[in-house]
């Protein structure tokens, strides 16, 4: 049944506009779509089974050092997993260029837990108003 759920979000996400890329507990990114591939220069194929940290500048990079405190990993839940509407970020992608997006960190509790990142492209936006 788990499976399943994973094989649903993966569908699910494949089908949106907005760049989305599916991360485990440890940072390793299980599944993303075409969008999140052309937004950090990598194709589709590659950034499966990259640790997503390795798009984020230092500065960003130990504010998700973890994704799950330890408290939820072994199930107490005294600690919050990694959660927040859009913020400001910069990725650096692929290529080495550096972009400003809008990140929202979604949790998806399970047997496995998930993260979705949202990306929303902001230079793109600036061009366009």
């Amino acid at each position: 049944m788990e499976h399943s759920s994973l094989e649903t979000i993966e569908l699910f996400i494949q089908h949106l506009t907005e760049a989305m890329i599916l991360v485990n507990a440890n940072g390793f990114i299980r599944s993303c779509n075409q969008r999140s591939a052309e937004l950090l220069d990598c194709p589709q194929v590659s950034l499966k089974g990259q640790d997503w940290r390795n798009f984020l500048t230092e500065h960003h990079q130990a504010r998700y050092d973890n994704l799950l405190s330890h408290d939820v990993q072994l199930g107490t839940n005294c600690g919050q997993p990694v959660q927040h509407p859009a913020q400001e970020t910069t990725l650096i992608c692929a290529s080495g260029k550096a972009k400003d997006v809008e990140l929202s960190i979604s949790y998806i509790p399970g047997h496995e837990p998930m993260f979705v990142m949202v990306m929303h492209d902001l230079e793109h936006h600036h061009h366009h108003h």
